[in-house]
């Protein structure tokens, strides 16, 4: 009887030691963003999941450095206090469409996709982020009709 109360400890003490272990691991990685994107990085990433064709490669070094996503770090990007605010990707020959998930960069100011070939509709989403400034969409293959929303935000300098 004593044998089996001595093991059932010395099992739930290694439980307990493991369960304290993946704890730890997943503060640190929490805090230092060590597996995962925030939701702007994901947006990101949706981007360039629609591009079909990169001629210039553009858009190759938007993945993990060093085993983490860093997508303050990736060509095109700047951000401030480590929200995305500006999107410069003009004249590249981008091909592709543009998604929803532009809607999630809630602190862009600027988004510049001028002289690519993008398809398709302009994303409602993107008449939704208060903070835009600059929209230049100039030089691409869009059709159907501009979003109401692009025309109702008193912010926007450049349309």
């Amino acid at each position: 009887m004593v044998v089996n109360k001595n093991r059932k400890f010395v099992r739930l003490r290694q439980e307990f030691s493991v369960v304290v272990v993946v704890l730890l691991l997943f503060f640190l990685c929490q805090s230092s963003g060590c597996w995962s994107l925030n939701e702007e990085g994901l947006a990101l990433l949706g981007l360039r999941e629609k591009v079909v064709n990169d001629p210039f490669g553009a858009l190759s070094g938007w993945k993990k450095v060093d085993g983490k996503f860093d997508h303050c770090s990736w060509f095109g990007i700047q951000c401030s206090n480590g929200k995305v605010i500006v999107v410069n990707l003009k004249d590249f020959c981008l091909e592709g469409t543009l998604g929803p998930e532009l809607g999630n960069l809630a602190h862009i100011k600027s988004i510049n996709l001028r002289n690519n070939s993008f398809t398709g509709k302009i994303p409602e989403e993107i008449g939704e982020l208060k903070e835009l400034e600059v929209l230049d969409l100039r030089c691409n293959n869009f059709s159907g009709l501009i979003p109401p929303q692009l025309g109702t935000s008193l912010s926007r300098t450049i349309l």
